[in-house]
């Protein structure tokens, strides 16, 4: 049986939009801003479609939705400890994006960047695109995923692999609909 074609069609757009993210970063004047609430917005919808797409299938089998929502708990507890906290964040910044509120912020854990480190690592592009110095941000936990937007780079790196996950989550969630 192939995926529903909304649900593919919103991780298609996410993928359209992660591709304008990473435009973006390269060239400073573009709109990172919205091309990542974009990405959001897209990546949300094809979640929220597939479990509307798989609870109407189960629904017409004589199957309960809550059959969906154990399978996907389970799916979610499939997931390592890092992924699962990357793929709820990816749920929440949707809202916290377009409700705008405060602190679009993933706690991490990692290691301290040395400032003289941080200039090697991030092109000129990241500091221009924000206006910030290196010296004026705290680099604590930069090996995790973080969505602040002075942290282009590892946000850029997080929607990548949350939209991974999401085409997992449509090639494994196929299942239920058998």
């Amino acid at each position: 049986m192939t995926e529903p074609s909304r649900a593919r069609a919103k991780c298609e757009q996410a993928q359209r939009h992660l591709e304008r993210l990473k435009k973006a970063l390269q060239q400073p004047g573009k709109d990172f801003e919205d091309s990542l609430s974009s990405f959001l917005s897209a990546f949300d919808s094809a979640v929220d479609l597939r479990e509307q797409e798989i609870k109407q299938a189960l629904k017409r089998r004589g199957g309960l939705a809550k059959d969906y929502d154990t399978w996907y708990q389970s799916w979610q507890d499939s997931l390592s400890e890092k992924d699962r906290v990357l793929w709820k964040e990816l749920r929440e910044q949707r809202n916290k994006d377009t409700h705008h509120i405060p602190g679009m912020d993933l706690p991490t854990e990692g290691e301290s960047i040395p400032i003289q480190d941080v200039r090697s690592i991030f092109p000129p592009e990241v500091f221009e695109l924000t206006g910030i110095r290196p010296e004026q941000v705290d680099w604590t936990g930069m090996a995790g995923y973080r969505f602040t937007r002075e942290r282009l780079v590892d946000t850029l790196n997080g929607c990548e692999r949350g939209l991974h996950l999401l085409e997992r989550l449509l090639r494994e969630s196929v299942v239920l609909q058998a």
